[in-house]
């Protein structure tokens, strides 16, 4: 998978790094992983996508903006 990640729990620091070329498919892949990653509220995250070649369209990175916010906010609506 393009997006390597760690999770670092006691610190609730993920870390990520985009490898190679990413696609809309991969952050769609990471998000679905990541929800069944234990993630708190007040999370951190350093992200690197120095190195990666992220093909998204226009609609694909609006697209995956609006996901990612919903997903958010579904975290802060149970409590995590």
């Amino acid at each position: 998978m393009p997006i390597k990640f760690f999770f670092d729990s006691e610190n609730n620091i993920l870390y990520e790094k985009g490898v190679g070329e990413v696609t809309l498919k991969e952050f769609d892949d990471y998000r679905e992983l990541l929800a069944k990653t234990e993630l708190r509220s007040g999370l951190r995250c350093i992200a690197d996508y120095r190195t990666a070649v992220v093909n998204l369209s226009y609609e694909d990175i609006l697209a995956t903006i609006e996901k990612t916010q919903k997903a958010a906010k579904g975290l802060q609506n149970v409590g995590i």
